[in-house]
C-alpha cells in the first residue's frame, strides 16, 4: 500500500509539472493572441503619389486588414524627396502600433545614397505583404532602339543626348545608375513619380525611363511604348519575349518587395499580429488574390517577419557596396 501510495504521489507531481509547463506556453500563447490590437484607426503611409503601384497594393491590402481587424486602416500619401518625408514622419511617430511605413526597396536605396540618415534597422518590421511584378528599362514605340545594347551603343555615340529621369533615391535611380555603369552615357535628370516619367516619355520630352511595368501595360499593348528588358531577375511570365537587364550585362536584379514598417519600440505582438493578419488575406482570400492578379498581374506573396528581415538585410548590404556610385561619387 505504501508504494502505492507513493507512486501515486510520483504521477500527481508529474502531471502537475507537466500541466505548469503547458501553462506556461498557453499563456505565452495567450499573450500574443490576445494584445489589444487595434482599438481605433490605424493609418498607413505611402511615401509616394496616388494611382502608381505601392499605393495601390497599399490600398487593396488595407482594405482587406480592416476587414480582418475590424477597425479603420487609412491610406494617407506623403510625398517627397523620394520617400524620406514618408519614412521620416512614421520613423518619429509613436510607437503604438498606428502609424505604419508602407514602402519598398527605395528605404534601402535612400539609405545607400545618403537622402536619408536612418534605415530599414530603425523601424519594427512588420513584413512583406506583396511582390510586384517588377519595373523595366521602357521607350516610345517610335524609338529606333530595339535592345538595350541598341540604346547603350547610341548613348555611348551621343554622350548626353538622351535623357533618363529618375527620382533620387529610388528603383528609377537605382536602374539608371546600372546601366550607366554598363557603359551608357545618358544624361541623368532628376525627376517626379512615375506617372510624371510616364507622361515626360509619352511627350517626348525624354528618352527612355525606368518604371513599374503594371503602370505602363496599356502602353504597351497600344504600341505607344516598348519594353527593352525588365529590372527582375529572371524574365516576367507575362513578357517572356523581353530579355532581363542581367541578360544584357547590367549587374541589376530586384522586385519590389512591398513592406510595413513601424516605428523603432512597437511591441513586437503588434507586428507579430500584423503580420499574420496578412498571412492569413494573401493565402486565404479569394478576392484579394484576384484582385492584384486582375489589376497588377501580381500572384499572392507575402512573408514572415523573420524572412522579410534576411529579404531587407541582403538587400541593404548589396546596395551600400555601390553607396559611392549611387552618391555620384566615382563611377
Amino acid at each position: 500500500m505504501r508504494k502505492i501510495k507513493c507512486l501515486s504521489l510520483l504521477l500527481a507531481s508529474m502531471v502537475g509539472l507537466m500541466a505548469l509547463g503547458c501553462g506556461n506556453q498557453n499563456k505565452n500563447a495567450g499573450k500574443q493572441q490576445a494584445v489589444k490590437w487595434p482599438t481605433k484607426p490605424v493609418q498607413v503611409i505611402v511615401p509616394f503619389s496616388a494611382g502608381g503601384d505601392t499605393d495601390y497594393n497599399a490600398r487593396t491590402i488595407s482594405k482587406y486588414l480592416e476587414q480582418k481587424l475590424g477597425k479603420p486602416v487609412v491610406v494617407s500619401n506623403v510625398t517627397g524627396s523620394g520617400g524620406a518625408i514618408a519614412a521620416s514622419r512614421v520613423k518619429n511617430a509613436a510607437p503604438d502600433g498606428y502609424t505604419i511605413l508602407f514602402t519598398h526597396a527605395s528605404l534601402n536605396i535612400a539609405a545607400a545614397c545618403k537622402t536619408i540618415d536612418f534605415t530599414y534597422k530603425d523601424f519594427e518590421m512588420g513584413g512583406i505583404i506583396g511582390r510586384g511584378l517588377g519595373d523595366a528599362i521602357v521607350v516610345r514605340g517610335d524609338s529606333p532602339w530595339n535592345t538595350v545594347q541598341d540604346m547603350i551603343k547610341d548613348t555611348q555615340a551621343n554622350p548626353g543626348k538622351y535623357k533618363m529621369p529618375v527620382a533620387t533615391g529610388t528603383t528609377s535611380h537605382w536602374a539608371a545608375i546600372a546601366l550607366q555603369n554598363a557603359g551608357a552615357k545618358f544624361n541623368i535628370i532628376d525627376s517626379g513619380n512615375s506617372s510624371d516619367r510616364i507622361v515626360a516619355l509619352l511627350g517626348g520630352q525624354v528618352d527612355a525611363i525606368a518604371t513599374g511595368i503594371p503602370a505602363v501595360k496599356d502602353y504597351l499593348k497600344t504600341g505607344q511604348f516598348k519594353m527593352l528588358a525588365t529590372c527582375t531577375s529572371e524574365r516576367v511570365k507575362d513578357y517572356p519575349n523581353v530579355p532581363t537587364l542581367k541578360e544584357n550585362g547590367v549587374d541589376i536584379a530586384y522586385y519590389c518587395n512591398y513592406t510595413m514598417f513601424f516605428p523603432k519600440g512597437t511591441d513586437p505582438a503588434i507586428a507579430q499580429k500584423l503580420n499574420d493578419a496578412v498571412k492569413d488575406i494573401v493565402t486565404n482570400n479569394k478576392q484579394y488574390q484576384e484582385e492584384i492578379k486582375k489589376t497588377y498581374l501580381q500572384e499572392p506573396y507575402c512573408a514572415s517577419i523573420q524572412d522579410s528581415t534576411k529579404h531587407w538585410a541582403a538587400e541593404y548590404d548589396s546596395l551600400m557596396k555601390i553607396s559611392d556610385v549611387l552618391q555620384g561619387k566615382k563611377k
